[in-house]
């Protein structure tokens, strides 16, 4: 330790190392300060995913306590959870503030990369074939879930639909997302956490509550 601060030796694969030492160069540091760089934006960006989960959490919880089925109601802005809620949102942006670009370009890339990237994977029908025979379920919810998600994205997508049809297929799409995860498998609900609830048609996320 160096007063307050730990020290660490971290064996790098040469490669990795070589493209470290040139990333670093181009950037202007000594590959140890890219490295602390790129440690601090990590662990702030878990912290920051962390305290926002934990005001989702909070809203959910709010609205099951107080029967409001939806972010859509307007009992769900009326009765204060809505101004709450943000207030905590508006706290993390302050101490992130590269937080909202963050989440605004992974949502950018949703159906193109991140949902293109799943469903190629959950179409492998060998993959799923073992991943089940290792007792794991995880990919045929994922399966079932994406292809759920597309035929939304699709029915949305259609010319002409009005804000009134969007708007119903947002509700019928979150109503779907909530059923699922009550009898969906802790893997899937931490996969699901990770990769699928930022789907950008839908600015609530997903919550609805029975």
């Amino acid at each position: 330790m160096h007063g307050a601060k730990r020290h660490y030796q971290v064996l790098i694969d040469p490669a990795r190392a070589d493209l470290l030492d040139r990333v670093a160069e181009k950037e202007g540091k000594r590959a140890t300060a890219l490295i602390r760089d790129l440690l601090h934006d990590f662990l702030q960006g878990v912290y920051t995913k962390a305290e926002y989960q934990k005001a989702v959490d909070w809203r959910n919880a709010m609205m099951k306590q107080y029967g409001i089925a939806s972010t859509y109601e307007a009992r769900y802005e009326y009765s204060g959870i809505k101004r709450v809620f943000d207030d905590m949102v508006d706290d993390i942006e302050k101490d992130y503030k590269g937080w909202v670009e963050e989440r605004d370009e992974e949502r950018k890339d949703y159906w193109n990369g991140t949902i293109a990237a799943v469903e190629t994977i959950s179409k492998n029908l060998d993959w799923r074939t073992y991943a089940y025979s290792t007792g794991n379920t995880k990919w045929e919810e994922i399966a079932f879930w994406v292809g759920k998600a597309r035929n939304f994205k699709d029915e949305y997508d259609r010319p002409n639909n009005s804000d009134e049809r969007k708007l119903l297929l947002k509700q019928q799409f979150s109503q779907f997302h909530y059923d699922f995860l009550q009898t969906a498998s802790d893997e899937f609900d931490a996969f699901a956490t990770r990769w699928l609830n930022n789907m950008p048609e839908l600015d609530n996320e997903f919550v609805v509550t029975k």
